[in-house]
């Protein structure tokens, strides 16, 4: 979530400077049309190894905001029946349904049910138009600081000089990282860190969403 809130972000810092707001929690600004609304099942299958005392499980919820509206309609459980914990993550907001089980025997089967609406979302974007920030605000310290999933070091400097040797505009140079992703790295569930990390994506070519 965090590379595609920044992505967008990259895309809107015109929109935001120009009412003289710099927000991380900017209401979106593409226009809507179209609705569909979706019924969806996330499945999760979890065996825990022989004689586990407590198995702890955190499932994300998708959440509901200006692009899309999800309605949880029913979570299960089986064999075991456990009624999950709902939770927020205070960095990002982002909220889990948190599961315990205890002595748990054989695969635990994790059902959540929910409904979605989506859109078609038009931006009506001019890249010309497309600036970027020089000084961010406190409010974004957590999506620029390094860590695990997007590290920031040397390694990476220089992977994205080579991709962008020469800063053209923010939308340009957005546009020559989308075209390296797409074309460098594969999709590859057995080759994926369990980890998240960046370094390994780097590293291997592949990576898992």
């Amino acid at each position: 979530m965090r590379a595609l809130f920044l992505i967008t972000l990259c895309l809107l810092p015109s929109l935001a400077t120009a009412e003289g707001l710099l927000d991380p929690a900017l209401a979106c600004q593409a226009k809507r049309s179209s609705p569909v609304t979706y019924e969806a099942e996330l499945a999760a299958i979890v065996t825990a190894p022989y004689h586990t005392k407590t198995l702890k499980v955190w499932l994300p919820i998708p959440p509901s905001d200006e692009t899309q509206t999800i309605k949880s309609l029913a979570w299960s459980t089986f064999p075991s029946e456990i009624e999950p914990q709902l939770t927020t993550e205070k960095v990002h907001g982002n909220r889990f349904a948190y599961y315990e089980f205890d002595h748990p025997e054989g695969a635990q089967i994790i059902r959540h049910r929910f409904r979605a609406t989506t859109h078609d979302l038009h931006w009506n974007i001019e890249p010309a138009n497309v600036s970027m920030p020089t000084d961010w605000p406190e409010s974004f310290a957590a999506y620029l600081k390094s860590d695990q999933t997007v590290v920031v070091n040397d390694q990476i400097r220089q992977q994205l000089q080579s991709i962008v040797p020469t800063r053209r505009s923010p939308a340009a140079d957005l546009t020559s990282v989308i075209l390296w992703t797409q074309q460098t790295l594969k999709y590859d569930h057995g080759k994926a860190s369990l980890a998240a990390s960046s370094l390994h994506a780097l590293e291997t070519k592949t990576g898992h969403c």
